[in-house]
């Protein structure tokens, strides 16, 4: 609703002159801004930025967890084993580095998380038995468990 304030005045001599101020009341404009500050509210609750960011890093993570599996393939296809890095315990890749770079790899991945608290984020373990081998993403956020290979 607009408001119109209408004054009426007469100069000596001519006719009345009428003055029309129109604009918002205050209570109208206190009414669209709740409701801009209301809409603002459910599109940021909405769009939640910490778990796009949290699935943005374990999508890299599978990426790099895989990148590390394809290497290490290679690796064995290449030289008919795993390199000695790799055992039946779980290692951190950063240990494969003198193995993997840059000969099969340009550079080993880290984490993209700079809370993680291992070299790179990235372990790897063969299973002697089977002749497989796993490659796990040690820092994966939100419970999801990152692997590639028989983990």
């Amino acid at each position: 609703m607009i408001m119109s304030k209408v004054k009426s005045q007469t100069v000596k001599g001519q006719k009345s002159i009428v003055n029309c101020q129109k604009g918002f009341t205050l209570v109208e404009l206190l009414i669209v801004l709740g409701i801009i500050v209301i809409l603002a509210s459910v599109v940021v609750i909405a769009i939640n930025p910490g778990s796009r960011m949290e699935k943005a890093r374990n999508d890299q993570r599978e990426i790099n967890v895989n990148n590390l599996y394809s290497v290490l393939r290679s690796y064995k296809s290449r030289e008919g084993d795993l390199p000695a890095c790799v055992g039946a315990t779980e290692g951190d890749i950063y240990n494969c580095t003198a193995d993997l770079v840059p000969t099969y790899i340009d550079s080993l991945p880290e984490d993209p998380s700079s809370s993680c608290a291992y070299d790179t984020g990235y372990f790897v373990k063969e299973n002697a038995s089977t002749e497989t081998f796993g490659v796990k993403a040690m820092c994966a956020e939100g419970g999801e468990e990152i692997t590639a290979g028989s983990w």
